[in-house]
């Protein structure tokens, strides 16, 4: 493939999740909070939002690794279905990725701190 066709299929690929986040966030997101229904999910199963999100990726894990275990069979599902099942697994990532960030962004007290506190951990974590 072309680098050329290839940024073609990255930026299509942005753009429809960030359709599609935009979309389900204002479905699922109660008052203000974008993760209400991550959260409701762990306080339903007893466990942390990110692994609330965790959970509900893996269905989508499975339903990829069934696709790739088609094409050993020579059964290719139609590209948008591909498209549906990568895109929901990369805005699962954003999310998750956004919940880190308010997690530490909560236990440094703030944004800034968290920036600066980055800059000096470089990448040893913080203790949650």
């Amino acid at each position: 493939m072309k680098p050329e066709e290839f940024a073609r299929i990255f930026d299509a690929a942005v753009e429809r999740n960030r359709d599609t986040l935009i979309r389900k966030g204002e479905e699922y997101t109660r008052g203000t909070d974008r993760f209400s229904n991550f959260k409701k999910a762990a306080g339903l199963l007893g466990c942390s939002q990110e692994k609330a999100l965790h959970g509900m990726l893996v269905k989508h894990l499975v339903s990829i690794s069934d696709l790739v275990d088609d094409l050993e069979g020579n059964r290719c599902a139609p590209i948008e279905m591909w498209r549906e099942k990568i895109g929901d697994i990369q805005n699962y990532l954003y999310l998750l990725e956004g919940m880190i960030v308010e997690r530490l962004t909560e236990k440094s007290g703030g944004s800034k701190e968290l920036q600066e506190e980055d800059r000096a951990d470089k990448g040893k974590g913080l203790l949650l």
